[in-house]
């Protein structure tokens, strides 16, 4: 789980294959990134807080604008299981490469 930068919202990724965005305020689900291939592990907003990231046990990390849930992004090419997104989200992919 992951909050937004003003805490107001939280992100989480499940076993239903979609990851989805809380207001914490009520507990209610606001919004959400479906057309994951597989169950979500990990979900992450990097600093600026437009955008949600899940990964999925079917190796892919999922890139979604956190004010519609479209994904724009499915970075592939992984051999192996994607467990963590946070630092990839925050100082790695998105600090190299503009994701809009």
């Amino acid at each position: 789980m992951c909050f937004s930068p003003d805490a107001t919202q939280a992100a989480t990724a499940g076993r239903d294959h979609v990851v989805r965005v809380w207001a914490v305020a009520s507990g209610e689900p606001v919004r959400q990134l479906t057309g994951a291939g597989d169950i979500g592990r990990q979900a992450a907003r990097p600093p600026d807080g437009l955008r949600v990231a899940g990964t999925f046990r079917d190796q892919v990390v999922r890139v979604g604008e956190a004010d519609t849930g479209r994904i724009r992004h499915e970075l592939r090419g992984r051999t192996g299981d994607v467990w963590g997104v946070r630092r990839l989200v925050t100082v790695g992919y998105a600090a190299r490469h503009r994701i809009d």
